[in-house]
């Protein structure tokens, strides 16, 4: 959104003219707001569909797991905004909360699938089901609207849009390394 081009637009608009409302009581007034505001707000910044595809969450992540994860992304936020001297300090209980959540993490996969695979010993049609959902089998396929020929385009767009950008920088200067004959 362009701030000059919405500030322009308010002072042309109905609700930068008093004297249009001294005839409107409040309902009228309210919905001239909305209408008004509205209206600027769809020429400024037009809506546009965004598709947003919840991918579901994994067995063993309960909410120990998001627990953690939350404390994890609270300590980076504090990290971030640490003043110099104290973001070392910050950076390092960071760290450390970062590999406590990635320990947690693996023990808690580990144990869920080895509880799971000692539960289907016993049904191997389940046990291979299972298994297949480990192995991410079964999951949902890529959007047919995706040909390979477009995924191929896309590619070469790309590529040739790198060699068009950088066409004009200076080729690569490499320096040698001096070999020094190893005996043993």
């Amino acid at each position: 959104m362009d701030p000059a081009e919405l500030t322009a637009a308010l002072q042309s608009s109905l609700l930068n003219q008093p004297d249009i409302w001294t005839d409107l009581n409040v309902d009228d007034l309210t919905r001239l707001y909305d209408s008004e505001i509205t209206s600027i707000l769809d020429r400024t910044v037009p809506v546009r569909t965004v598709r947003y595809r919840r991918r579901p969450s994994d067995p063993w992540f309960d909410e120990k797991c998001r627990m953690e994860k939350r404390r994890v992304r609270s300590l980076e936020r504090e990290c971030r905004k640490a003043d110099p001297s104290r973001a070392s300090a910050a950076t390092a209980a960071w760290m450390e909360r970062c590999r406590a959540y990635l320990d947690l993490l693996r023990l808690k996969r580990e144990s869920f699938w080895t509880a799971k695979v000692d539960s289907e010993k016993s049904r191997p049609y389940q046990l291979w089901q299972s298994i297949e959902s480990l192995m991410g089998r079964g999951s949902i396929p890529c959007p047919a609207g995706v040909s390979a020929s477009d995924f191929h385009r896309f590619f070469d767009e790309k590529v040739a849009d790198v060699r068009a950008s950088t066409s004009s920088a200076p080729p690569p200067t490499f320096t040698g390394v001096r070999y020094t004959a190893l005996s043993y």
